[in-house]
């Protein structure tokens, strides 16, 4: 198929190609300021479409996350790609690639790959053996 170009607001061509196309597109963004990587992703993840999103331009409405990067000395632009991760880690296998910052400060990637999220039953048995690891480090420090 064609490359085709629409320069509607991504808010309505992306959720409708995406429609079109679901899980069968991966969506690039680059340079995807502020809120804009959020709308993409999560278009990406209604859709069940695997994505490679170039944040940028962080923005706190609330503050929270630039308090706590700056009280910890983290990058506020780094905290806030790993917040995102965070929120993202239930809804997808989300990873991050960086690449040359002489190419742009900016230079983090998330890559989502929709589909791949591990079950509660493989989550519930992750933390069951980790705590059993947990507690044998804790009976090895006692002795």
């Amino acid at each position: 198929e064609p490359t085709t170009y629409d320069e509607r607001p991504l808010q309505v061509a992306l959720p409708e190609a995406l429609a079109k196309h679901g899980s069968r597109c991966f969506v690039v963004a680059c340079h995807a300021c502020q809120f804009l990587a959020r709308d993409i992703i999560d278009c990406c993840l209604v859709a069940g479409a695997s994505f490679a999103v170039c944040p940028c331009c962080p923005k706190d409405e609330q503050g929270r996350v630039q308090a706590a990067a700056q009280a910890m000395g983290v990058d506020f632009g780094a905290a806030m790609v790993l917040a995102e991760m965070g929120r993202l880690s239930v809804h997808c296998d989300v990873r991050l690639r960086t690449f040359d910052s002489a190419v742009s400060p900016m230079n983090r990637i998330l890559l989502g790959r929709a589909g791949l999220v591990t079950s509660n039953a493989e989550d519930v048995s992750s933390k069951r053996e980790a705590a059993c690891r947990l507690q044998s480090a804790y009976e090895r420090a006692q002795r």
